[in-house]
């Protein structure tokens, strides 16, 4: 069962139930560290709406 809705699933980087094997994960952490940083450029709304999600995430687990 699926323990997250759209709403509420983390970035890849930091979810606890990963969906793909840690090969894949690599590749797609190398993908990220390409396509991330140009984000900003061409989806600066997107890039800015993914960085707060993440840091809300992170506040939200320190908090437990």
């Amino acid at each position: 069962m699926w323990p997250f809705t759209t709403d509420n699933k983390p970035t890849c980087r930091l979810c606890k139930v990963h969906c793909y094997k840690p090969e894949k994960r690599e590749q797609i952490r190398q993908i990220m560290r390409y396509a991330g940083p140009r984000m900003l450029l061409y989806y600066p709304a997107d890039a800015i709406k993914h960085m707060i999600r993440e840091m809300m995430l992170k506040i939200k687990r320190k908090r437990k």
